[in-house]
């Protein structure tokens, strides 16, 4: 429980601290735009808001002048007394045909062709109105016509000035335009980082609904940053801009449909059939445009309209979704999707009233809402599942990475022989590199590990396409390979062999370590690693298999098969054998040489098969040596031996002491004396006939080890 408490602290943590630095990063944005609009170097316009009549002689008083649908208003002042050098007229242009004139002189006219279709002129920008020092109190006149629905002549924005003076206002006025286009930037650049995370975390739930929340974000990018008048200073065609505003503006409902359809699975196919909608609904409406049928005004309020079908479907989708699963998550989408909604309803509800149909203030903060509110819920929600996947990642490594040589360990090996596509001409070789234990002790084993590594660097560098390599423990290497041939095999394995020997020598010249290489094809069907390993022990030194000499190689065959097949039905039978006490003991004879008399025999195992005949113990002794099953043979040899000694002396023969061996294999287990000691106690056998055959490589092993045995021994 305090493990639990503890990892949900550690989350809530890494919330905070995330939010903590988005929040700082936006208010750094905010504080270094408000720092360049403060310190930036300025001149300030000259007003030319002032001064202004109308035809009948009546004073312009509104410095916003409303001019009605297909209305013409002439407008008209006197110029300055004195007109600097590269001075021109700048004044703010929405829309509207406007023409200047000076003296009746016409110098500038902009937004001459057809408002609402697409045409060079069209879109907000600022009319430069080109003055010089003769036009010095002369009357300008702008006479300005309105062909689309209301529209607004700001005529507080005329100002007169340099071109770099009117670059530099337009930089000041719209600076948090500009700090709002790079907070959006900054939002989509983290969702699509996250969106990679995921994908590299293998965490697919969210990873497309983030993928498609970027691309929002990108496309919100568009429409923001086009739709300020503080691009106009690299852009200067203003048709370009204004169109790049409104058409992302129209398909940025595409990828928020496709992130609710990724998120909302109950309703995912009503989704998809709104999307199909909308996007044929778009095509026609981009094509009516671009033939003039309808007009830009009337597309804006089809989108509107369109928009706020869209959304209202997507609330009532979360509502299903929220109903049927009971996930706060949906709540919250229903939340800041009624904020796009509410966003939108706004923005048709000013179109009305103020008849300014392409003014998207209130839509686009909606839209900066939902996607802060969008991106923090479902970062909040995968937060935890990345905690889980980095420990899973991290167990993953323990079991799939080798700490040794960095490399595959036997697991993965298997995992990747049972998968692999490719099935013909596949082999398993064992490189077992000979007496390493002598190279730990003689360089210690930091280094002898390195030296390990070094080795499974070299044999990777002879790897092809989709073979691979392990460490398979016990200073040997597992290898698939892909051979076609015989010759190909051999070739790589004296490959593999030189690089070794040339790995070895980077510790000393004169070290020189030896390797055996147990080869055998893989079939078809899925050979178990297990399987494999068997296969080329019993390759090695067999007189069956096919050997390389020079390259102390064996190579596993059909031959060495039928004896695998045989060593299995061995294996099978020994319980029966153990039962029916076809495991006899044959004594040997020890000659004391200066008296001719038997001095002591030795009890020596054999099988006496009624199926296979009388097995030798070299046919069988390695067999259970490797599998464990030794030791049950043993004991049974010893219970035979302990029954012929008694039967010995109840005749009235003077028995000879009988030793009997121990298996290496089997030195090792906790219970070894008991076990023996139960038979001797069960049979009566008395001790001083008997003895235990210890080999000296045994105590060399592990010499307190057999100390300890011997003491017990003797005590008995």
């Amino acid at each position: 429980m305090a493990t639990e408490n503890k990892g949900k602290i550690n989350l809530n943590g890494k919330l905070l601290i995330a939010v903590a630095f988005l929040m700082g990063t936006l208010l750094f944005i905010a504080l270094v735009f408000q720092g360049i609009r403060a310190h930036m170097p300025y001149r300030e316009m000259y007003d030319m808001s002032g001064g202004w009549h109308y035809e009948d002689g009546s004073a312009v008083t509104d410095k916003m002048i409303s001019v009605g649908r297909n209305e013409s208003i002439t407008i008209s002042c006197t110029l300055p007394s004195q007109i600097l050098k590269e001075n021109n007229l700048y004044v703010w242009n929405r829309l509207l045909h406007i023409t200047a004139s000076i003296d009746g002189k016409t110098v500038s006219e902009i937004g001459k062709q057809q408002q609402g279709v697409l045409t060079f002129d069209i879109g907000p920008t600022w009319q430069e109105i080109p003055l010089s020092s003769s036009d010095c109190r002369k009357t300008l006149t702008l006479k300005i016509d309105n062909y689309s629905s209301r529209q607004y002549f700001k005529l507080s924005s005329a100002c007169m000035g340099t071109y770099n003076d009117i670059n530099l206002t337009i930089v000041r006025n719209n600076i948090s335009n500009l700090a709002e286009g790079m907070i959006i930037i900054l939002i989509a650049v983290i969702l699509l980082i996250y969106s990679i995370v995921l994908k590299h975390y293998h965490i697919n739930d969210d990873r497309m609904a983030m993928q498609y929340l970027s691309i929002l974000s990108f496309t919100l990018t568009v429409w923001f940053m086009m739709d300020s008048p503080i691009m106009m200073i690299p852009l200067s065609i203003s048709v370009f801009r204004y169109m790049a505003a409104i058409f992302s503006m129209f398909i940025s409902a595409v990828p928020c449909v496709l992130f609710f359809s990724e998120i909302l699975t109950a309703t995912q196919k009503t989704l998809k059939t709104l999307l199909s909608f909308y996007i044929i609904a778009l095509i026609a409406m981009l094509l009516m445009i671009g033939l003039g049928c309808i007009t830009l005004e009337q597309s804006f309020y089809i989108f509107i309209v369109a928009a706020i079908m869209v959304f209202v479907i997507i609330n009532k989708c979360c509502l299903d979704e929220y109903r049927e699963k009971h996930d706060r998550l949906f709540l919250y989408l229903l939340m800041a999707n009624a904020v796009l909604l509410t966003g939108a309803v706004a923005n048709t509800l000013s179109y009305i009233f103020d008849n300014v149909y392409d003014v998207t203030n209130i839509f686009r903060r909606s839209y900066i809402v939902f996607l802060a509110c969008i991106g923090f819920t479902l970062v909040r929600r995968r937060l935890r599942r990345f905690a889980d996947i980095r420990a899973a990642a991290h167990y993953r490594d323990l079991a799939y990475v080798d700490p040794v040589t960095g490399g595959d360990t036997r697991l993965r090996f298997e995992e990747d022989i049972n998968s692999r596509s490719r099935r013909d001409h596949a082999w398993f070789i064992n490189i077992d590199l000979i007496n390493y234990k002598i190279v730990n002790q003689a360089y210690g084993w930091e280094k002898g590990d390195r030296l390990l590594a070094d080795m499974y660097s070299d044999i990777k560098g002879t790897l092809r396409e989709q073979e691979r390599l392990c460490n398979l423990g016990n200073a040997s290497f597992g290898y698939l390979l892909y051979s076609e041939s015989g010759e190909d095999t051999k070739k790589r394995i004296a490959d593999i062999s030189a690089r070794l020997v040339k790995c070895a020598r980077h510790i000393d010249r004169n070290l020189l370590v030896g390797a055996a290489y147990y080869a055998c094809p893989i079939s078809e069907d899925e050979n178990s690693l297990n399987e494999l390993l068997d296969m080329t022990r019993m390759a090695y030194q067999n007189p069956y298999a096919e050997r390389i000499p020079e390259l102390n190689c064996y190579i596993y065959n059909d031959k060495c098969r039928k004896e695998l097949l045989f060593d299995k039905e061995l294996e099978n039978a020994l319980s029966d054998a153990i039962q029916n006490k076809e495991f006899i003991p044959y004594f040997q004879p020890k000659i004391d040489l200066s008296t001719g008399r038997m001095s002591c025999a030795e009890a020596l195992s054999r099988w006496n098969s009624p199926k296979y005949g009388m097995l030798m113990p070299g046919r069988f002794i390695p067999l259970f040596e490797r599998n464990g099953m030794i030791f049950d043979v043993d004991l049974c040899i010893f219970e035979q031996v302990c029954r012929t000694i008694n039967h010995w002396v109840d005749v009235g023969l003077e028995p000879p002491r009988v030793s009997v061996n121990v298996s290496k294999a089997v030195i090792q287990r906790e219970d070894l004396v008991e076990r023996y000691c139960d038979v001797a106690r069960k049979t009566h056998a008395n001790p001083r006939y008997l003895e235990f055959e210890l080999t000296e490589s045994l105590a060399y092993d592990d010499y307190d080890k057999i100390q300890s045995i011997l003491d017990v021994i003797h005590s008995y």
